[in-house]
C-alpha cells in the first residue's frame, strides 16, 4: 500500500523534519522506533513522542503507530515500517492537539482507515513487540 499523506509535503518537511513521509532521517527517532514499547512515551528536542502500537501489515512489514507532539501547538500521527535496519514513514496527519497535546479523534479515524488499507493485524503483545523489535 503506498503512502496516505494528508498535509502538503513540503509544509511537512519543514515543521517535522524526522516525520516527513519516506525513509526516518533522525537517528534519534530510529532508535527510538526501535527501542521504545507502545505507550512509552519520550522525547526529541522539547518534542514528545509516544509509541502507540506494533503491528505487521500485509505484507507482513513490523510498523509502528506514534504520536510526535511539538513545541509548535501542533502534532502528527504516523505510521512508520522497518524496511531492514531502517524506518520509513508510509502515513502521516498532522492536526492540532487536543488538552493533553496529542492527535484528537479525526486524526485517529484516518490512521484507522490507513490500517484498515494496508492489512494491519492486531496490535501486538509486549512479548510479541519485543521479540519482532529485536528479530527483524
Amino acid at each position: 500500500v503506498g503512502a496516505i499523506l494528508v498535509f502538503q509535503q513540503a509544509n511537512l518537511a519543514i515543521v517535522y523534519p524526522e516525520i516527513a513521509v519516506g525513509k526516518v532521517p533522525s537517528a534519534q527517532l530510529v532508535a527510538v522506533l526501535n527501542t521504545l514499547n507502545s505507550g512509552q512515551e519520550t522525547t526529541m528536542g522539547g518534542d514528545k513522542v509516544r509509541l502507540v502500537s506494533t503491528f505487521r501489515i500485509a505484507d507482513q512489514s513490523l510498523c509502528r503507530e506514534l504520536e510526535y507532539a511539538s513545541r509548535a501547538d501542533s502534532s502528527i500521527v504516523a505510521v512508520a515500517c522497518r524496511q531492514g535496519k531502517s524506518w520509513q514513514v508510509r502515513f502521516a496527519i498532522v492536526s492540532e492537539p487536543v488538552a493533553d497535546g496529542y492527535a484528537p479523534a479525526s486524526s485517529l479515524e484516518a490512521v484507522e482507515a490507513y490500517l484498515s488499507a494496508a492489512g494491519a493485524s492486531p496490535a501486538l503483545t509486549v512479548a510479541e513487540e519485543t521479540e519482532a523489535l529485536g528479530s527483524d
